[in-house]
């Protein structure tokens, strides 16, 4: 099975060129599933950047008619309106381990190619920080009960590269892959580790360039130099870079989908 991973999508100009990409990606490159981080795919509100992104219908509309199978996310996905209509769409998850009384499912069980697959979102807690409780990861991964002979891929929000190299041992060789977001910063090794996981500390963002992690610098010189003073945000100015991984159980193979210069050749 070849799957095609996508980290935090970061707006509305990615989903655009993702949207026109995806179908002929899904072709050349004998895609299976497709699986993207959509936590950031909108501005909601510009005033909060650190609640001010999120998830839209419409959005959820064009990718997975576009050709994605399963949407993920993190600390943003309840931060848009018309969140419970969000969270009841059938190719949505959220992490599952947050403990809040909030809407959406934490993993999804689909048929692909004649293989069941289960995708399971998870934050960490540097993720989550002071607005959401969580259970620990592994915690909610082990009381779960998943299909029999399920293939399992794991989104694992999370900002340190301890939280993810943690979980990743512990459940080698239990889950197919555990695929890192968050940090919008792609990490340069890909593993497959001894018990055949395949691993990826952050696959990174698909999002505009120029600024930091995706949006503009107004925002963070403003506070430097005026910790206080409210301001908006805006995303960045550059253009956009690709963060994807596709690897694929039945060849080993892992490989990285990044270039500064997207649209453009990727392999």
């Amino acid at each position: 099975m070849r799957v095609l991973f996508f980290g935090d999508i970061v707006g509305e100009q990615a989903v655009d060129q993702l949207v026109t990409d995806i179908p002929r990606w899904r072709q050349e490159h004998s895609i299976d599933l497709v699986i993207a981080n959509m936590e950031n795919a909108i501005v909601s509100h510009p005033e909060d950047l650190w609640g001010g992104f999120g998830i839209s219908l419409d959005v959820i509309t064009r990718l997975t008619e576009a050709g994605v199978d399963v949407l993920t996310g993190g600390n943003h996905s309840w931060d848009a309106p018309n969140t419970d209509a969000v969270m009841a769409h059938p190719k949505i998850v959220r992490p599952g381990n947050v403990t809040n009384d909030l809407p959406g499912r934490g993993h999804i069980t689909l048929e692909v190619s004649g293989e069941l697959v289960t995708v399971v979102n998870l934050i960490g807690d540097t993720a989550a920080g002071k607005r959401y409780h969580t259970q620990r990861p592994f915690d909610y991964f082990q009381a779960q009960t998943f299909s029999e002979n399920s293939l399992i891929i794991i989104d694992y929000h999370a900002n340190t590269p301890i939280e993810k190299w943690s979980l990743a041992r512990v459940l080698d060789g239990q889950v197919m892959a555990i695929m890192g977001t968050h940090t919008h910063e792609p990490t340069l090794n890909l593993y497959r580790l001894p018990q055949k996981t395949f691993f990826v500390t952050d696959v990174g963002m698909n999002g505009p360039t120029g600024g930091v992690l995706g949006m503009g610098n107004r925002y963070f010189l403003s506070k430097e130099n005026q910790p206080d003073a409210p301001v908006d945000f805006d995303l960045a100015p550059g253009p956009l870079q690709l963060g994807a991984v596709i690897f694929d159980n039945q060849s080993g193979e892992i490989v990285r989908l990044c270039d500064r210069n997207w649209p453009g050749d990727l392999l």
